[in-house]
């Protein structure tokens, strides 16, 4: 039972976040098309810790720069705003 219980909330840690108007997140990019966009806010994490957070337009995104994880690997830093 509790190794299911384990399995289950790493599942849902590792769900989008829907966001809602005037929510604000900064992360890196992992999906944008014409109608949304799906960030990650802790790309240097483990897939246990991620945090996905999923906006639909209208949203505002601004590049901040680069991300650089303490394994060396470098990301588009950006912020998304839901309008």
């Amino acid at each position: 039972m509790r190794f299911s219980f384990l399995v289950l909330a790493i599942l849902l840690t590792q769900l989008p976040r829907n966001t809602r108007v005037g929510d604000v997140a900064v992360g890196v990019v992992i999906f944008e098309n014409e109608q949304e966009l799906e960030m990650d806010a802790k790309p240097c994490e483990g897939k246990e810790e991620k945090i996905i957070f999923h906006f639909k337009q209208p949203y505002k995104k601004t590049t901040l720069g680069t991300l650089e994880c303490p394994d060396g690997k470098k990301y588009s830093k950006v912020q998304v705003i839901q309008q």
